[in-house]
């Protein structure tokens, strides 16, 4: 929480009177605005309540509603919770942006079940271990893509993006891309995730 006016770090409406949302950083006002409307959930430090000022305001918060409170992003997740997100919250959502945290766990225990699968699959019969992974590769394609859409969606670039994958050598600045941090404000494709 801040000094001035109790207020946490987030996302507020914009105190110069201006569209959209401007990013509080506990202590000051940043140079970070977000500008489409978003329902955004109410701020569990302050309650939203309309009794509060502006941070470093003495401008009242009267009309302030849980729609207009300040933007709190969702707890990390351990390993297992991100890839069972992905594979059913989030199966064909190219939408949005995606932690560095969730796009390489799920990446690294989708790797390790395939693994399994091939040595398991072998064990059975050298048929069946590359139609096991044949088979879980088509099932988790649509979420690996769209994953690696939003985690290339929080570092502010088109998920078009991805096509430099199939250029040999030149992939390797998509790998960048994938490992950089993603932007602390928002971009074009809405609030960070973390």
């Amino acid at each position: 929480m801040s000094d001035q006016g109790g207020f946490a770090a987030g996302w507020y409406p914009n105190p110069d009177g201006g569209p959209g949302l401007r990013w509080f950083d506990g202590e000051r006002w940043t140079d970070d605005y977000h500008y489409e409307p978003q329902s955004l959930a109410a701020n569990p430090q302050t309650g939203a309540t309309g009794q509060l000022g502006w941070p470093g305001s003495s401008a009242p918060m009267d009309a302030m509603t849980p729609a207009h409170a300040a933007y709190q992003p969702g707890p990390a997740k351990n390993p297992w919770e991100y890839f069972v997100s992905v594979l059913t919250e989030h199966y064909a959502d190219f939408s949005g942006r995606a932690r560095r945290s969730e796009y390489w766990w799920f990446w690294l225990i989708n790797l390790g079940a395939i693994i399994v699968l091939a040595v398991v699959g072998s064990a059975i019969s050298p048929d069946v271990g590359p139609a096991l992974v044949g088979l879980w590769f088509l099932a988790t394609l649509v979420p690996h893509l769209a994953v690696t859409v939003r985690r290339l969606h929080d570092t502010n670039k088109s998920g078009w993006t991805i096509l430099i994958a199939i250029i040999p050598v030149v992939s390797l600045i998509l790998l960048i891309f994938l490992l950089v941090d993603g932007d602390r404000g928002p971009n074009r494709y809405g609030y960070p995730p973390k």
